[in-house]
């Protein structure tokens, strides 16, 4: 199975994004037995589904997973649906900051994953990793990189499986936020490789 894993470059003042070291290390570990391919996307509402749709073309992968960045995660959160909207409470790197807009001017509302979330989630609590589904990935750009990542697969046949996944920051993130939740890149990193091996199995 093809697989393409995606992650974002440092936004919002960070000098690091948890989602671009992940794919980094996996990328410089081969992944194992994984055919995984990775790319870093723009934290723009403009280029990120350019770079996207371009990453899908080269790919063709069967199974495309999102990662990107939340503050308030504290373990793997799983993404179920994809909002047409686009609506920021800060801007992006390119300095734009949607209100009411459509990722998708002709679009459906929502999408939801092609991702057997229940049987993940319950694959990773069976193994003692933190993981919870969630019902909105927000309406920021990791929103509009997973509507894009469905809609792609709607219309092109491929990837057949997509979904995202929200990870927490890094310890080194959280020094001057000493309420602020994390996990180690290494732990994080094995989370996501472990995904993926048991999506590669679907």
């Amino acid at each position: 199975m093809r697989i393409l894993l995606t992650g974002f470059e440092p936004f919002g003042g960070d000098k690091h994004n948890p989602s671009q070291r992940i794919c980094e290390a996996l990328s410089e570990s081969k992944a194992g037995r994984l055919d995984l391919w990775t790319r870093i996307l723009p934290v723009s509402f403009t280029k990120a589904p350019i770079a996207l749709r371009q990453a899908l073309e080269e790919v063709k992968p069967d199974l495309a997973l999102g990662l990107g960045y939340s503050a308030k995660a504290d373990r793997f959160v799983i993404e179920r649906i994809a909002l047409n909207i686009e609506d920021a409470r800060i801007a992006d790197n390119d300095h734009y900051r949607p209100q009411d807009t459509l990722v998708e001017p002709e679009g459906a509302l929502a999408l939801e994953t092609t991702l057997p979330i229940r049987a993940l989630d319950s694959h990773l609590r069976e193994r003692g990793i933190p993981a919870r589904i969630s019902y909105t990935a927000g309406t920021f750009v990791c929103n509009t990189v997973f509507y894009t990542l469905l809609l792609e697969g709607q219309t092109k046949g491929y990837p057949r499986l997509a979904g995202f996944i929200h990870v927490p920051a890094l310890p080194e993130m959280t020094l001057e936020k000493r309420e602020q939740p994390f996990l180690p890149l290494e732990y994080i990193v094995s989370g996501i490789r472990e995904i993926l091996e048991f999506l590669s199995h679907r």
